[in-house]
């Protein structure tokens, strides 16, 4: 491979936990056991919000001496959850434009990263410090703490990068030998493991998209899948993953510092997923498992240059068509005035992605600019790039609904400190290029 891919995968894996990454891990580091458990966290790292240590409200399947129970895919609770909800705390001052909604503004130290899943039903994301699983019924915006990771034998933290399909939330836990993989009902509240590990190790993303769950764990750096039809797992040599999407059709992809791979756990193979010996950025696959997106940096500058993940300089949005391996290129800046993007997302049909174009990212750039926040972008039905309402505005992690885009904002208050919430930006109309 061409030394613009620019960091290697041994590389890749050990800095993956710095930074703002770091709020992503579960096993062993939602908070640091001592070397005597006393049975109780730190109090400390679940500052913030309002009496959020509650257990969960019943009782799950918990592991008998750290194993994993066997997997029951029948759901048995029919009660509506008991969880707790989260108390409206201050709002600001002015909404967050048209088209937008205020659906969290949950941020114990005002510097954690959510970085959120969503449907059309609900928005999950992990607070940090102190590892908190949260969930936002998008249509009354009550937001509940689904899992404190606290009412799970030895449990210290959740987390994990949570996801949602339908009604059901998948997250980690993380205890005081190890770790589980939860599957839970946010309409009951019934939870059961899906997997447990001993040891150090750590789950650093997950994805779930009915009938499968995906994860990262490490070390060893493996991918998982697993069928809650059935409790059939599968699992792939991988590691590094920043951003891990399943589809439903059960190939994935693993988006790691300038790789994205193509994962067929039937098959038990991880590939390049582009046919571009440059670097590829944040990469992801659509819900049905059809088409792959990523930023790819194969289009040089007008100077020749051409972007790495150590040097963000420019990059194009790539689809490609996995059954025909048609890659097709989106974005058009290079040569004439390349700009960083990243993040491309896809629902139904749209393709939503961050973008600096039009726009100067200022000073030294380095490989926190792939996870800055910047404008949003769309296509419908792979048409002409549009910016979204409100791109003048500034956004992390899109995620893609029928409904419209969950998505952390993040303003600058009277020149203070940058603040975010989670909010619901509206696709827009047909005339306005939705």
């Amino acid at each position: 491979m061409v030394g613009a891919v620019a960091v290697s995968r041994s590389l890749a894996t050990a800095l993956i936990a710095v930074g703002a990454l770091v709020a992503l891990r579960t096993f062993g580091s939602c908070s640091s056991p001592p070397e005597a458990p006393s049975g109780a966290a730190d109090a400390a790292a679940d500052q913030g919000t309002d009496g959020d240590a509650g257990a969960p409200d019943s009782p799950a399947d918990a592991p008998a001496d750290h194993a994993t129970p066997p997997w029951d895919p029948v759901w048995h609770e029919t009660k509506p959850a008991s969880f707790q909800v989260v108390p409206a705390g201050p709002r600001r001052a002015k909404g967050c434009g048209p088209a937008c909604k205020v659906i969290a503004e949950t941020d114990p130290e005002g510097t954690g990263e959510r970085r959120p899943r969503a449907n059309d039903d609900w928005a999950v994301f992990q607070v940090v410090p102190g590892g908190r699983v949260h969930a936002v019924h998008l249509a009354t915006g009550t937001e509940y703490v689904v899992d404190d990771g606290k009412g799970w034998p030895e449990g210290v933290g959740a987390g994990g990068g949570p996801s949602v399909s339908k009604e059901l939330i998948f997250y980690g836990v993380s205890t005081w030998w190890g770790g589980m993989m939860i599957l839970r009902s946010l309409t009951t509240g019934e939870a059961k493991v899906v997997w447990s590990r001993e040891g150090n190790g750590g789950t650093m993303t997950t994805s779930f998209s009915d009938p499968y769950l995906y994860w990262a764990h490490g070390p060893p750096e493996l991918l998982y899948r697993f069928d809650f039809r059935n409790g059939a797992i599968r699992s792939v040599p991988d590691g590094g993953c920043i951003i891990l999407e399943g589809a439903s059709n059960g190939l994935a992809t693993c988006a790691g510092e300038g790789f994205v791979d193509l994962i067929d756990f039937d098959a038990g193979t991880a590939k390049k997923l582009s046919k571009s010996a440059y670097a590829d950025i944040a990469g992801s696959i659509s819900p049905d498992g059809k088409t792959a997106a990523w930023i790819d940096t194969r289009d040089p500058a007008a100077n020749g240059k051409h972007s790495t993940w150590l040097d963000p300089y420019g990059g194009e949005v790539y689809t490609k068509d996995l059954l025909t391996g048609v890659e097709t290129r989106v974005t058009w800046d290079s040569p004439q005035k390349p700009a960083v993007k990243t993040f491309p997302r896809f629902v139904a049909g749209r393709l939503v992605w961050q973008s600096w174009a039009g726009m100067d990212g200022g000073g030294p750039q380095s490989q926190d600019l792939w996870q800055t926040a910047s404008p949003l972008w769309h296509t419908v039905d792979g048409g002409k790039p549009v910016a979204l309402a409100g791109s003048d505005r500034r956004f992390t992690f899109p995620q893609p609904a029928t409904i419209g885009v969950v998505a952390t904002l993040y303003e600058l208050a009277d020149g203070a400190a940058a603040q975010s919430s989670l909010v619901l930006l509206d696709w827009p109309t047909g005339a306005e290029g939705g």
